[in-house]
């Protein structure tokens, strides 16, 4: 909830949860925050809650279902987004009736069932209202129905009128958010109401209720920035819970609707430098002074003042079909911001045909993966597997482009000799380099070209075999590149 997740509330990348201390990877990659890890985070949220009923564990709720869940559904045509990118000016991807069922079509599918699931709870003797959503609920146990309306987040107050036979003596706690812009005012049956009591995050108003009582209570809201929880220089702004985002420029050959193939839930168009986003050169301490609210309650306008450009900013969760910036960078534009992996991962995405993250579950089960004698494990946020007899995996060689096979890998002093079979057949391999210090280095395998053609859209077995039962390095990426 609060170390490894970004302003969404997601906390993937790769489907593997983020380091705490390193967001780099969340901003570098395409495959940012999977909608199943937000679903699941949202049901141990829920158990949590159940078990110590905080406002704080509602507060994350709410959080991933504005920001997350709610904007992976296509408005208008239905389709279900599986990663959504962190990067600035990328995009994402919509699943197609008869054309693909990943896990998040799965789960898509119940997430937009289940917005009413927690907006209310209760105890013996307290009904908590935790969301604002319209709603009504009936109190079987109490005879009552409680009827809320409002607009939010269009509108800064809710109103819950109460319906029964007969007076009821209950609490009624309201949620106070971790985003209130000031104190929360209530009214009852329209006179100003005092006579509460805070606990836990909640706002307790304990009475006698009357049939068609109506409560009404202010959601103030404000500009603020969020900082990503690794202290780095890129920040994303909120309205509210609400996180806004800018609409980039689409790209020729940006594809929004994912086909039938196995990756095809992936938002694979080019990648935009990281550099050419503008930085944000105003203090973010006044942001009332750089950002202004339009006419329209969420529409903002946010002016750069050493360039006088702007950008319209509105919540997330209304861009569809569209690039789109949630982190902006802090520092001068020029360098890349996160130097020599951003310039590494620009070369690798523009070269490579096909990829394999080794020790990582999706990529591998996705390229045919088996194996004997293997390990996997975790060194310095780097995925790898090893093996003392052998793995295989199947490349997609698209289009026939591939002319290499490149293999990273961590290089140890023991320096093991591995051997590698492409297509079937042993092809030559460098002397393995050794090192003192453990560190990744990469060798690059020439294909024949020839060869490479005739095997055009086919998948293409690749294997690695140990030595005299020696166990491999630690590999960590297998990728059929283009050059």
């Amino acid at each position: 909830m609060h170390e490894r997740s970004v302003a969404i509330g997601g906390n993937s990348t790769r489907e593997m949860f983020n380091p705490k201390d390193d967001f780099s990877r969340m901003l570098l990659s395409k495959e940012g925050p999977e909608t199943c890890n937000s679903y699941n985070m949202l049901k141990l949220t829920r158990l949590l809650y159940q078990g110590s009923p905080s406002a704080s564990f509602i507060d994350f709720y709410e959080r991933v279902t504005y920001n997350h869940i709610l904007s992976t559904q296509h408005p208008q045509k239905g389709g279900f987004v599986y990663f959504t990118s962190m990067r600035p000016q990328h995009y994402r991807n919509y699943s197609q009736l008869q054309q693909g069922f990943w896990c998040c079509v799965g789960s898509g599918l119940e997430n937009h069932s289940k917005y009413g699931e927690l907006i209310y709870t209760h105890n013996d003797d307290a009904l908590f209202v935790n969301l604002f959503i319209p709603s009504s609920l009936t109190w079987k146990e109490q005879g009552l129905t409680i009827t809320q309306t409002t607009q939010f987040p269009h509108q800064d107050y809710a109103t819950l009128t109460i319906t029964g036979k007969a007076t009821r003596q209950f609490k009624l706690a309201i949620r106070q958010p971790n985003w209130l812009a000031g104190a929360m005012t209530v009214h009852i049956n329209g006179k100003a109401y005092r006579n509460f009591t805070v606990k836990d995050g909640y706002l307790y108003i304990n009475r006698q209720w009357q049939n068609k009582d109506v409560v009404r209570f202010s959601l103030p809201m404000k500009l603020a920035v969020e900082a990503m929880p690794d202290g780095s220089p890129w920040v994303a702004f909120k309205y509210g819970p609400v996180v806004l985002a800018s609409a980039a420029k689409n790209l020729p050959g940006d594809i929004y609707f994912a086909d039938s193939s196995r990756m095809g839930h992936i938002a694979d168009g080019s990648l935009i430098p990281l550099d050419a986003t503008e930085p944000i050169r105003f203090d973010t301490a006044a942001l009332q002074k750089y950002i202004r609210k339009n006419d329209n309650e969420l529409q903002f306008t946010m002016v750069n003042p050493a360039s006088a450009t702007s950008v319209t900013l509105q919540p997330f969760y209304t861009i569809h079909e569209q690039r789109y910036t949630i982190y902006w960078p802090l520092l001068a534009a020029g360098k890349s911001r996160i130097g020599e992996a951003e310039q590494q991962l620009m070369l690798t995405d523009r070269v490579s045909v096909d990829r394999i993250s080794l020790g990582e579950q999706q990529p591998e089960s996705d390229h045919g993966f088996t194996y004997s004698q293997s390990e996997s494990g975790i060194w310095n946020n780097n995925n790898w597997r090893s093996t003392r007899d052998s793995i295989s995996y199947s490349l997609n060689n698209k289009k026939g482009e591939g002319r290499s096979l490149v293999i990273r890998y961590i290089a140890n002093k023991e320096g093991n000799a591995f051997a590698v079979y492409f297509n079937g057949q042993q092809i030559s391999v460098p002397d393995i380099e050794s090192s003192a210090t453990l560190q990744v280095k990469t060798m690059v395998l020439t294909l024949d070209a020839a060869l490479m053609k005739s095997l055009a859209d086919q998948k293409v077995p690749v294997t690695i075999k140990a030595v005299a039962g020696k166990e491999t390095p630690k590999l960590v990426e297998i990728r059929l590149s283009r050059e």
